[in-house]
């Protein structure tokens, strides 16, 4: 074989190979990129903390616990990092161990690293982070304590009280909100006991978000503490405190409340919270009923609202008349008040009314009944919204986010109209709404639902469960 043919051979050997191994390539990058969406889907799966092995989950946990307060890593990954160590926290006891552990062999953590620990401790609620929360609730740094009391809130533990009690009597602003809110978490005589004891302090606006969890709790033990509030300076703090009283059912504040509202001096918000607070609690008594038709020859707007509102609750017909009246009129104003006080009022047959002139009312007034509707969770109120909530226009988007009042009552007809919804955007929209009332049974009606008719479908199913994970591990 001369040269010539020789080298003919070899170039048609080569040329051979080059194709071989170019089908092989082709196939092989096949096969590569599907491994990788298979990878993908196990890496980027918002999920991935619940089914990962016990060797993946601590290796994540351990990777991830540095991240936390280290500046190699961009500020907005931060948030992010803890939740996943949260995440690992809540569905995985071994990783809230090993975090705890990780935490108390720390000789002199920073402020930055105690703030951290905070922040999961104010994530997930776990045994083996309650006995923790000293580090942060005594610690000299602000932010520190901020997030020590978040945590404490999480943690309802009542070995917390002690250290609560000290931090409600010196901090303030928002901090101090914060220790009333991890009080009222923990509950128990303890709690409360010491939430009244807070009283003495003498910030009206401490003072008024002290008030509020009493008289939820209806705590009598606080009615020593309450009633120096009647004659205290701040009228607010006098209204509120009156409302305890009668919370506790105690007839005095009933009666101060009475006395409030019909006291021509005062500012006209003091009279219609004092008419609120009565029309919420009261209303059924006939002394109430007449000091609230008082109101209704007054000149001032948020006067006659709250009587309206409080009697119309109770079906007062002279008073459904004029609201079925402003419902036609031509004046805006009254008819949006009426749009409120009818769908607020809780009752069927006034939503059956504003059902039938829903399409005549413009987005305004669609806004104003969906609001009230939500207060006043009538049972037809659900129906009717739903009958708006598959329109792929403003109308639907609106009807949607009106859910989250009625919580869990609204998850039944809120799977149906995900089954229903054709438009890719409000469907996406129908997972948001189950996702907003943040409960067991939320996570479990998402986690129940088709999502096969596309990916963007399942990976957004899969994100609105990671944040019920998030939101439901502080419980």
């Amino acid at each position: 074989m001369d040269l010539k043919s020789v080298a003919l051979y070899l170039a048609v050997i080569a040329g051979s190979g080059i194709l071989a191994w170019l089908v092989f390539r082709s196939e092989t990058d096949e096969t590569r990129a599907e491994e990788e969406i298979a990878l993908v889907d196990r890496v980027e799966d918002p999920l991935w903390y619940r089914h990962a092995d016990a060797e993946r989950r601590l290796e994540a946990l351990r990777f991830r616990l540095p991240l936390m307060t280290s500046t190699a890593i961009p500020p907005e990954q931060a948030g992010p990092t803890k939740d996943e160590v949260a995440l690992l926290c809540a569905f995985h006891d071994d990783c809230a161990r090993v975090f705890a552990d990780h935490v108390r062999a720390q000789s002199r953590p920073s402020a930055a690293e105690i703030s951290s620990y905070m922040e999961i401790f104010a994530r997930v609620r776990n045994p083996h982070f309650a006995s923790l929360l000293d580090l942060g609730l005594n610690h000299p740094a602000w932010e520190v304590r901020y997030n020590a009391a978040d945590a404490a809130i999480t943690q309802g533990d009542p070995r917390a009280v002690p250290l609560l009690a000290q931090a409600l009597m010196e901090q303030s602003g928002v901090e101090v909100l914060r220790v009333i809110d991890a009080l009222v978490r923990i509950g128990g005589d303890e709690a409360f006991g010491t939430i009244a004891y807070g009283l003495q302090r003498t910030d009206p606006e401490i003072r008024k978000a002290l008030i509020v969890p009493l008289a939820r709790a209806a705590y009598r033990p606080a009615l020593a503490d309450l009633r120096p509030l009647l004659e205290g300076e701040n009228i607010e703090v006098r209204v509120l405190a009156a409302w305890a009283l009668m919370a506790i059912g105690q007839s005095e504040g009933r009666e101060r409340l009475l006395d409030f509202l019909r006291d021509a001096t005062l500012p006209p918000e003091v009279r219609a919270q004092a008419a609120n607070l009565l029309g919420a609690q009261a209303v059924e008594r006939p002394d109430v009923q007449a000091a609230l038709r008082e109101l209704l020859s007054e000149d001032e707007p948020v006067l006659t609202f709250e009587a309206r509102l409080a009697l119309a609750q109770i079906g007062d017909p002279e008073i459904r008349a004029g609201l079925l009246r402003d419902l036609d009129g031509e004046l805006a104003d009254r008819r949006r008040l009426a749009i409120g006080i009818l769908a607020a009022g809780g009752r069927d047959e006034d939503i059956e009314v504003l059902a039938g002139r829903i399409e005549g009312m413009n987005l305004e007034e669609f806004g104003v009944f969906l609001n009230a509707a939500g207060r006043g969770r009538a049972p037809r109120a659900l129906e009717v919204i739903a009958a708006h909530a598959n329109r792929a226009d403003r109308v639907g988007q609106m009807a949607l986010a009106a859910f989250k009042p009625f919580g869990d009552e609204a998850l039944p007809v809120l799977a149906r109209l995900f089954d229903e919804i054709d438009d890719r955007v409000l469907k996406l929209e129908a997972l948001g709404a189950i996702t907003a009332i943040e409960s067991a049974a939320a996570r479990e009606v998402i986690e129940n639902l088709d999502v096969s008719a596309s990916r963007e479908l399942w990976r957004a199913q899969r994100i609105q469960i990671r944040r019920l994970d998030l939101a439901l591990a502080r419980y």
